[in-house]
């Protein structure tokens, strides 16, 4: 794992988020980002070539989306249920500066939900819960071989269940 550092590097993006509450209970949430990246750089490989100079910065997606829905409603004078569901989209990124496609994770969604009952004065909650329910197949990380021209990497999570306790001290 070659280590380099770069001279500088133009970063642009604008970011966007939404929350509404139409009725009672729901509450939605989407938003995105938006990344425009481009290194600026001197070094040169053992040839002249420039290395770096124009590429995307590593770990960059351009585009990430996101979007959750959640509503929650009383079931008796104590107690509420709440049903969430939760989604990301993320963009094809390069995970080293170099650029190479054997060096790039490719587009992704993720899709979760939960179930839960909890105190409605907040003090407890217990939640059955679903993560990557899609069961999605992507890398988080990524390292090539470029001599062998193969890539291997580090998977995301599959798909997940779980349960889980939350109680708060006030």
């Amino acid at each position: 794992f070659p280590l380099s550092n770069m001279d500088s590097a133009d970063i642009w993006g604008i970011d966007l988020e939404v929350t509404a509450s139409p009725v009672e209970g729901l509450d939605l949430r989407v938003g995105g980002g938006y990344l425009d990246t481009e290194v600026n750089d001197n070094s040169r490989d053992a040839g002249g070539a420039l290395l770096y100079d124009g590429n995307d910065l590593p770990n960059s997606p351009e585009f990430q989306l996101f979007g959750l829905a959640r509503y929650e409603f009383p079931i008796t004078g104590e107690l509420s249920m709440a049903f969430q569901a939760d989604a990301k989209y993320t963009d094809e990124t390069y995970k080293e500066a170099g650029n190479d496609p054997l060096a790039s994770a490719d587009d992704y969604t993720v899709i979760n939900g939960r179930i839960s009952v909890l105190r409605s004065d907040g003090g407890w909650e217990a939640a059955l819960w679903g993560r990557n329910l899609a069961d999605e197949d992507y890398f988080q990380d990524v390292f090539p071989s470029q001599d062998l021209g193969i890539q291997s990497g580090i998977a995301g999570a599959p798909r997940t269940w779980g349960v889980s306790f939350t109680y708060n001290i006030n």
